[in-house]
């Protein structure tokens, strides 16, 4: 599956022509994060067909940063993210239905955080968790897939063996 993803996500970054240029973390407490680390994100979009209350365990692809103008008020009016109205960017990405024999997408403008690293176009977040916002708007928390598992290298463990109980390893993970 995390195959299709890297192709899905590769055509994302070659067909958007951009990738968002790294930014320095805001002094607003939050780590700069690593390139190998996977990293939680909270978002702002829209519900859409055919994803309605199937949000969680899907796949949102960023592509590139949007030049339309950021409408503060879809922020602001929601109680869920972490970030002020006017430190809101706006991406252009594509929910992408993990689950279907023949994944599924919807292109969406989704709004981040502008105060955090930008996101580099083909970014895959898997999504963890949803709250409801006004106007047919969900808040969303997302983890990123680290690159190397997106990039075809072998995925290293994600718990060292030492900390692995021992059933753990007779089980084989």
């Amino acid at each position: 599956m995390l195959s299709s993803v890297a192709g899905v996500t590769g055509a994302v970054a070659l067909g958007s022509g951009a990738e968002a240029a790294n930014q320095d973390a805001a002094d607003d407490g939050e780590e700069e994060e690593e390139a190998g680390a996977r990293v939680n994100r909270q978002i702002v979009g829209p519900a859409v067909q055919p994803f309605e209350g199937n949000y969680v365990g899907q796949f949102l692809i960023a592509s590139y940063p949007s030049e339309s103008e950021v409408s503060p008020a879809v922020v602001d009016d929601c109680d869920w993210p972490n970030w002020q109205a006017d430190q809101t960017r706006l991406y252009q990405g594509m929910y992408l239905d993990r689950l279907s024999r023949r994944p599924q997408y919807v292109r969406v403008e989704f709004y981040m955080n502008a105060n955090r690293p930008s996101v580099k176009a083909g970014a895959p977040f898997i999504i963890t968790e949803t709250a409801s916002c006004p106007d047919d708007y969900l808040g969303m928390e997302v983890q990123s897939v680290p690159g190397d598992v997106t990039q075809g290298e072998p995925p290293g463990p994600t718990v060292p063996p030492s900390e692995l109980r021992s059933d753990d390893r007779s089980s084989g993970g």
